[in-house]
């Protein structure tokens, strides 16, 4: 278990909120104490549920804060087919971006964290659609797992196990946790993890259910429990750490009041020892649920009764008395996690601090890197640093008496050699399936992100006894405006690839060219050959083929693409020609309140061949939560400006022939509640206003009417991407001009239909398509068409957002006809 300590509590690549500097190693003496209250109880709890930002940080708050319990939560997705309120993130991207989130929340609310191989999809109508396309043996393979390393008394669901749920992830991750807690105690399930882990009973799970969509008689049968308790040892309530948590979720716009005062949480027996008033009622929470624990609980007790808080360092000896009677006791499932994380807190009691930094912002294979190694020990106790290790496998004997309040400082250059891996989220690392992640190592499953290639350890001996602190090695830099900022070192292929655009859009066979940077990210010079495979139909010719870049040099080269008339849609893919390295793309996801995140994966771009017809119109685009309508707008040839509150005239309207607004636009922008009429009289005289996506409920209202008739929005949605579409009105222009659509312009959709359709509409609103997943009543209200005086106002809950970045050829010219009306 040694490896949930380094997560949670040593690892300096741990950042506070703002998620751009190392939480420090040295914690206050009501941190330290309140550690060790959790460490006094050794007993856990799995959290399971579907999704980031699905765990309840309210309960999650109140047992690890409150009650002392180690707590954990399984998220089966990292939230990959989820919407983005704060940038243009999708898919994978948007995985790794609410991954980071979830990890923030957790160093705020304390819990760990754990995930599954399965992707987020998208919004499922069922458990056994959901099932099927995760590849349930697999995902049930993966919590079962987690329960066996993580080994945890109490298992507690978010969710029910039916449609009740709201959504197919919700209701499957309930099924797999029941599931789960039977099978993880049998030897005859999943007999390969066996070998890592082992055998686990949960004593109960329970699921953690809601007020809202149950009546008050099923209400009245739940236990209902006060999460709501001050936490004095941090001078913050559960409620306020869980508001602090969950506003972490910020691309999901989820940012909160801070919650105070009493809470009332509901919980449902599910499978197990049952209960009358408490969840964690019957188990045993002392150490003396283990042999020769009971002197670890009384060294506990002893720790507590005398424990100094102006003078944390005279705690030691007591924690090192801990340290002893954890060693003594036969093996147990909290034995070396304990014992770790005694380590570190006598570590944060002597207020030993050690920092590993470095000016450089990358580095590669066979480069060297500058590193500048720092050690403060504050306290007046004896503390001796022995030797420092490198993630190179290099030592530096030291064998120094760091005085009391005395800084120990080195210099040195690290050479970063072969056996390095360069740095991408282990989950990406493969080709992903539509429902799951690619990856075969068990050890995966046991760590939420990679850790650092880049790493130092410094052994110390305090009091004359052994210790290890290891730290990421960071970037650090010094901003007038903030002061110390630290972010990640990423290992770098030793060439990487910049493709700004990964989407090339062919218009009627065209000939298009596409530029990308060659960077050279070592200090060598170094020639390579490069090629290309094509999807069938296409053609392509590289500007230059060999290539010799000097030492950190970045190139830029284009390669032009054609179509041939019968090109299918795929990708371009480039590769070293005579090389095993694969051709890699960097990108990285960065935002304040995150550590930034590099992404290297194959290069490669999505080639689409598109037949319509379209002008050379000026557009007017209104930005919503993130999304690449408008870049994909000026590659199709139009000119776009973007208007926002900043450049807004109504007279100037008129100069547009289509205004269009992002998805969310409504939702987002306040400034709108005082422009929809100028909206509304720019429809009148002759404009064209096209409304995509917006939602409607308790987390997020619209700010102003889209329309100035009735047009009310709901939730119906359609899921399958490939659902049947009818349509109501075949020789309306919208579908006529400037391209006929038929049939065929609906092949080949990725993820959905459509989303949060309209609801109700007034006459002066034609809807133009009917739509239904199966078993569904259909809907009519996914693109509607209204005509306002000279104009017309549109909204649409099509998915263009997601169809026109995968180039789905039919999506291009049903768009483009909303753009010529």
């Amino acid at each position: 278990m040694k490896k949930l300590f380094f997560f949670f509590f040593l690892s300096i690549c741990i950042l506070n909120a703002i998620g751009q500097n190392p939480e420090r190693q040295i914690k206050t003496s009501s941190e330290i104490l309140l550690e060790l209250k959790k460490l006094a109880k050794p007993t856990r709890v799995l959290y399971v549920a579907a999704h980031p930002d699905d765990e309840n940080t309210r309960v999650i708050s109140w047992l690890e804060n409150h009650r002392h319990i180690e707590t954990a939560y399984f998220s089966f997705t990292r939230g990959d087919g989820g919407q983005n309120l704060i940038g243009s993130e999708k898919g994978p991207l948007l995985g790794v971006l609410r991954t980071q989130e979830l990890l923030e929340a957790r160093k705020i609310d304390g819990a760990t964290q754990f995930f599954s191989h399965a992707i987020d999809f998208g919004y499922s109508k069922s458990s056994d659609e959901t099932l099927e396309i995760w590849n349930k043996d697999q995902v049930l393979g993966d919590l079962v797992y987690a329960i066996r390393y993580f080994k945890p008394d109490l298992i507690i669901t978010r969710f029910p196990p039916n449609a009740q749920a709201g959504h197919g992830h919700h209701a499957a991750s309930a099924i797999l946790a029941a599931e789960a807690f039977d099978l993880a105690p049998l030897a005859s399930a999943y007999p390969n993890q066996l070998g890592r882990v082992s055998t686990w009973q949960p004593f109960r799970l329970v699921w953690n259910s809601y007020s809202w969509r149950r009546s008050a008689e099923e209400l009245e049968e739940d236990v209902k429990i006060n999460v709501g308790e001050a936490v004095p040892l941090l001078g913050f309530s559960t409620g306020e750490i869980a508001s602090r948590a969950r506003s972490m979720h910020k691309c999901q716009g989820f940012g909160r009041n801070w919650n105070r005062g009493e809470i009332t949480e509901y919980f449902k027996y599910t499978k197990g020892a049952n209960f009358t008033s408490d969840i964690l009622e019957g188990i045993n929470t002392s150490w003396g649920r283990f042999d020769q624990g009971e002197k670890v609980q009384q060294s506990f007790n002893q720790l507590f009764k005398n424990y100094n808080y102006e003078h944390p360092w005279k705690n030691i000896d007591n924690m090192f008395a801990v340290l002893r009677e954890i060693e003594k006791m036969p093996e147990n499932p909290f034995k070396e996690d304990a014992t770790s994380k005694i380590k570190g807190l006598i570590i944060a009691s002597a207020m030993v601090h050690f920092d590993a930094t470095s000016s450089e912002k990358s580095t590669s294979i066979n480069d060297s890197l500058n590193i500048d190694l720092e050690l403060v020990a504050y306290q007046p106790i004896n503390v001796e640093l022995k030797k420092i290790t490198l993630f190179n496998g290099n030592e530096l004997k030291i064998n120094q008496n760091i005085g009391a309040n005395k800084t120990w400082e080195k210099s040195i250059k690290a050479h970063v050699n072969g056996s390095t891996k360069i740095s991408t989220p282990y989950w990406l690392e493969e080709d992903a399936s539509f429902g799951s992640y690619s990856f075969s190592n068990l050890k995966e499953l046991e760590i939420a992100v990679n850790s650092s290639e880049l790493w130092a350890s410094a052994s110390i001996l305090i009091n004359n006894k052994p210790l290890e602190i290891k730290t990421s090695i960071f970037n650090k830099v010094i901003k007038p405006d903030f002061g110390e900022i630290y972010e990640p070192i990423p290992v770098l292929a030793p060439i990487t690839f910049e493709i700004k655009n990964p989407l090339l859009i062919s218009i009627n066979g065209q000939s298009r060219a596409l530029s990308f940077t060659l960077s050279n990210n070592t200090p060598n010079e170094i020639s390579r050959e490069l090629d290309f495979i094509l999807p069938k139909g296409w053609t392509g010719e590289l500007e230059q083929s060999i290539l010799t870049l000097k030492p950190f040099e970045k190139v830029e080269s284009t390669i032009r693409i054609t179509p041939t008339e019968n090109a299918e849609n795929g990708y371009l893919r480039f590769f070293w020609k005579n090389l095993q390295d694969p051709a890699l793309q960097l990108q990285q996801v960065k935002y304040p309140h995150i550590l930034t995140q590099t992404i290297q994966d194959g290069a490669k771009i999505r080639l689409s061949a598109v037949k319509t017809k379209l002008s050379n119109k000026v557009i007017g685009y209104i930005p919503g939560a993130g999304d690449d309508i408008p870049e994909i707008l000026q590659n199709l040839g139009y000119k776009v400006e973007v208007l926002e509150q900043s450049n807004w005239s109504k007279s100037k309207l008129s100069s547009y022939h289509t205004i269009v607004t992002g998805i969310r636009a409504y939702n987002t922008n306040d400034w709108l509640a005082e422009k929809a009429e100028d909206l509304w009289a720019y429809a009148k005289n002759g404009g064209n206003l096209l409304v995509q996506y917006n939602t409607l409920n308790f987390l997020s209202n619209l700010k102003a009417p889209i329309a100035p008739t009735d047009l009310q929005l709901g939730r119906n949605r359609v899921t399958r991407e490939d659902a049947e579409i009818t349509i109501l009105e075949p020789k309306h222009p919208a579908l006529n001009v400037p391209n006929k659509i038929g049939e065929k312009d609906f092949e080949n959709w990725v993820q959905e239909r459509g989303l949060y359709f309209a609801e109700s509409w007034s006459k002066d609103f034609t809807p133009l398509f009917e739509m239904n997943d199966p078993g569904e009543e259909p809907h009519q209200g996914s693109l509607l068409i209204g005509n306002f005086g000279k104009g017309h106002i549109t909204y649409a809950g099509i998915s263009f957002f997601r169809q026109l970045p995968a180039g789905v050829p039919g999506a291009y010219r049903l768009f483009v006809n909303l753009i010529e009306m």
